[in-house]
C-alpha cells in the first residue's frame, strides 16, 4: 500500500531521505572552501560570504570554548535576528553545545524561567537587552554573558534603514562598570503609519 502523499510526488525528487554524514555545523566550513563566496547572510546591505561565516563561526566558537563550554552545555541565545545569532547558533553546535534559542521580546521573569528550566552554562544576548538579562540574573548564580551589538555589522548606509541608536551610559547592576551601552530607539518618522 502506497502512501497517499507519494501518489502526487513530484517528478526527479528522492522519496527517500539520506541522513547527512555532517553536522550543519560541519558543513558551514566545507561550504567556505567549496563556494566560499556564496552569500548565506545579507544583513542590511552588508554581505556575509560563506569563507567570512565561517570565519565568525570559528571565532564565536572560540569565545565559547573559551568561555568553558563544553559538549553537552546548554547555551542561551537571547538577542534578534542579527549575524551574531547565526553565528553563535552555528558556534554553539560546532563545539557540541545544545543551542537554547529564546524571545527576544521576554521580559526579565520570562527569561529567567527559561534559564532555569534549561539549565543554560553561558548566555549570548544583545547588548541592547542588557537590562532585561541584568534583571533575569538576578538570584541566578553566576551565569557568563556574552554580550553582542546588533548594530556592530550595519554598514554605513543600511539598506533598508536601521532603527537609530544612541550611546547612552548605563550601569549594570552585576559589574557596575558603567560601560558604554547601546539602547535602540525607533525614529519617531519611521514608526508613523501613513493614512
Amino acid at each position: 500500500m502506497q502512501s497517499i502523499w507519494l501518489k502526487s510526488w513530484p517528478q526527479g525528487v528522492p522519496m527517500m531521505w539520506e541522513k547527512p554524514t555532517e553536522t550543519v555545523a560541519q558543513r558551514v566550513f566545507l561550504w567556505a572552501n567549496a563556494c566560499p563566496n556564496h552569500l548565506p547572510i545579507i544583513y542590511y546591505g552588508r554581505r556575509f560570504d560563506n569563507q567570512a561565516l565561517a570565519q565568525w563561526v570559528g571565532r564565536t566558537a572560540h569565545a565559547l570554548v573559551t568561555a568553558g563550554i563544553k559538549p553537552g552545555d546548554r547555551v542561551l541565545l537571547f538577542m534578534q535576528n542579527t549575524p551574531q545569532f547565526v553565528f553563535s547558533y552555528l558556534a554553539a553546535h560546532a563545539v557540541g553545545a545544545v543551542v537554547v534559542a529564546a524571545n527576544p521580546m521576554f521580559m526579565a521573569d520570562e527569561l529567567r524561567y527559561e534559564l532555569e528550566d534549561s539549565k543554560v552554562s553561558i548566555l549570548v544576548a544583545g547588548r541592547e537587552l542588557a537590562a532585561t538579562v541584568e534583571k533575569a540574573l538576578t538570584g541566578q548564580g553566576s551565569i557568563p554573558v556574552i554580550y553582542a551589538a546588533f548594530d556592530e555589522f550595519l554598514p554605513d548606509s543600511p539598506i533598508p534603514a536601521a532603527p537609530r541608536v544612541v550611546e547612552i551610559r548605563q550601569s549594570l547592576p552585576k559589574n557596575g562598570s558603567g560601560k558604554i551601552m547601546r539602547r535602540l530607539l525607533v525614529d519617531e518618522k519611521r514608526s508613523r503609519v501613513s493614512s
